[in-house]
C-alpha cells in the first residue's frame, strides 16, 4: 500500500528465449527441435538465445557459435536477426500498453506492468471456477469406473 492508501499492483512479464520463440513462430517446423541463434561463427559470434532442447545438449549463452556444432549437431544455427526482433518486440510492447495503466520496459521481451483495473478483475474471475465442485478433494481423487 502507498502512504495513501492506494494498493498497487505490478506484474512482471516476459518471453523466454526471446530470439528462438520469434524464430519459432516464423518457421513452425522449428518447435520441439534444438534451434541456437547467434552471430557469425566466422566472425567470432556469441550465442545470443538457445532453445531448450539446445541448452540441454550443453550449449550456453554467451558461448563462441562455432563451438555448437560439436555439443548439439543436429541444432538448427540461426543468424541473429535484430530489425526483426526490434519490430516484434515494438508489436510486443504496444499490445502491452494497451492493456496495462503503466509499463516499464525491460528488453525487447520483457516489461514490468501496472495491470488496468478491468485487467486485474478479469485476471481474478479467471482463477474462479464458475461452478466450483462441492467436495474438490473427493472429486479430484474418485477413482475411474470400474467397467
Amino acid at each position: 500500500m502507498s502512504p495513501l492508501g492506494i494498493a498497487y499492483r505490478v506484474a512482471y512479464a516476459e518471453v523466454p528465449l526471446f530470439y528462438v520463440s520469434v524464430e519459432r513462430r516464423d518457421d513452425p517446423g522449428l518447435r520441439a527441435q534444438p534451434v541456437i541463434v547467434g552471430g557469425d561463427p566466422h566472425k567470432r559470434g556469441k550465442v545470443q538465445s538457445a532453445s531448450h532442447e539446445a541448452l540441454s545438449c550443453g550449449v550456453t549463452l554467451g558461448m563462441p557459435v562455432e563451438h555448437v556444432h560439436s555439443l548439439c549437431p543436429r541444432a538448427h544455427l540461426l543468424r541473429t536477426d535484430m530489425k526483426r526482433y526490434r519490430e516484434v518486440s515494438s508489436l510486443l510492447h504496444s499490445t502491452l500498453r494497451g492493456e496495462c495503466r503503466g509499463i516499464e520496459i525491460n528488453g525487447p521481451a520483457g516489461a514490468s506492468l501496472e495491470p488496468a483495473p478491468q485487467a486485474m478483475r478479469d485476471a481474478q474471475s479467471a482463477r474462479r471456477p464458475a461452478n466450483p465442485p462441492a467436495h474438490p478433494v473427493r472429486t479430484a481423487r474418485r477413482p475411474p469406473p470400474h467397467r
